[in-house]
């Protein structure tokens, strides 16, 4: 399948990772570890999607493993999407976004790249 876009091809490997994400939840004898690695891909993804969703397929985007907090950001001004959740106004949903960004950056920390030697994801629980 030729993909025109680059956005495409980011939000079709995360609903991947994502269904990934969910039949491993269902197996209650894995560790969250597994869950938690398929919890970043998916989001670093469907983030590099609405970043890169007007790049044409011909150029590279830029390779990173922390795109959430950035994808999240550049949400912050989109009134289409501030209005489809019912923000009337702007200041409101930014606060919003805003309250959203420390998990945003606990998910990016879940990647090995970013985390570092010092903070594996191994056997951590949010139980």
């Amino acid at each position: 399948m030729a993909v025109e876009y680059w956005g495409k091809a980011f939000f079709i490997q995360a609903r991947s990772d994502f269904e990934a994400m969910d039949v491993l939840g269902r197996a209650k004898a894995l560790p969250d570890c597994r869950r938690f690695h398929y919890l970043q891909m998916s989001s670093e993804k469907l983030a590099k999607a609405i970043l890169f969703s007007n790049t044409p397929s011909s150029e590279t985007p830029e390779f990173t493993h922390t795109a959430l907090v950035a994808a999240l950001q550049s949400l912050k001004r989109n009134p289409r999407l501030r209005s489809a959740m019912g923000y009337k106004k702007s200041a409101h949903f930014a606060r919003y976004v805003d309250s959203l960004l420390s998990t945003a950056k606990w998910v990016e920390q879940l990647a090995p790249s970013v985390a570092g030697i010092k903070n594996p994801n191994h056997g951590i629980s949010v139980d």
